[in-house]
């Protein structure tokens, strides 16, 4: 027996993998009906958002035919980064204009994590049904991955098949080249001006110095995911640590 009428799934599903397919999974098993609102629509192609709502939409319709779900919808939301009471109006909006007054809703969802998980608790008149994901997979590093010239075989296991074969088409269109070119400039700007700024600085304080090294230690973690610029990218913090030192034994 059903414990609701309906439940409601949020996600930007970039890239749709399979603790997203747990999660839809899980909310069909609670209610009659899912209601699955994909964010971020209407939005250019960027590094965060590289896959438009229609190609995200026949990836989880595909996806979930495969498992044999047919008791869902799926609804777009434009993001309103600078009216968050307004995006939360209208994923209301979109629940009442599909359910019924009368039916029971809860909102399903995993708490991975402060930042992802703070919407959940943006809804009081709907139930939270937790969602526990047995593995920690995360979008953003699937994505860093494919925008690098990785074998996708390793997300055998990791992406719904049907993922899988748009993820592969996806790669031979001008989109994911023209992606791929402005994730790898973006990274060689982001350090090349930082390293300009502290180069051009008549005064640099030790703590702008300590921010800037704690900065390349950081991007040092991330490396491995971006391709043919990481050799510049290197060179850059190589430079920058170089003048890190040679001011702190300066000040000595």
């Amino acid at each position: 027996m059903k414990l609701y009428d309906v439940s409601v799934v949020i996600g930007r599903f970039q890239v749709f993998h399979n603790s997203h397919l747990d999660l839809i999974m899980c909310a069909s098993n609670f209610a009659h009906k899912v209601i699955i609102i994909v964010g971020s629509v209407n939005q250019q192609r960027c590094e965060e958002n590289p896959f438009s709502f229609k190609e995200r939409k026949s990836v989880i319709e595909e996806s979930l035919k495969e498992v044999e779900i047919s008791n869902y919808e799926i609804f777009g939301v434009e993001d309103t980064i600078s009216d968050y009471k307004l995006w939360i109006k209208n994923v209301k909006s979109i629940v009442q204009e599909n359910s019924l007054s009368t039916d029971k809703i809860c909102l399903v969802g995993s708490r991975k994590d402060e930042k992802t998980s703070d919407y959940l608790n943006k809804f009081p008149d709907w139930d939270l049904e937790d969602f526990y994901q047995k593995s920690k997979l995360n979008a953003s590093d699937i994505r860093k991955l494919y925008f690098k010239d990785f074998d996708l075989n390793y997300l055998v296991g990791v992406v719904p098949k049907f993922t899988l074969r748009f993820l592969e088409n996806f790669r031979e269109t001008s989109s994911y080249k023209d992606l791929q070119k402005e994730i790898n400039y973006n990274v060689h700007m982001m350090t090349s001006e930082l390293f300009q700024k502290i180069n051009r600085a008549d005064s640099i304080t030790d703590e702008e110095l300590e921010i800037g090294l704690i900065f390349f230690r950081a991007l040092k973690e991330n490396l491995e995911v971006l391709g043919v610029e990481y050799k510049i990218v290197t060179f850059h913090i190589r430079r920058y640590e170089e003048m890190l030192l040679a001011f702190k034994l300066a000040r000595k």
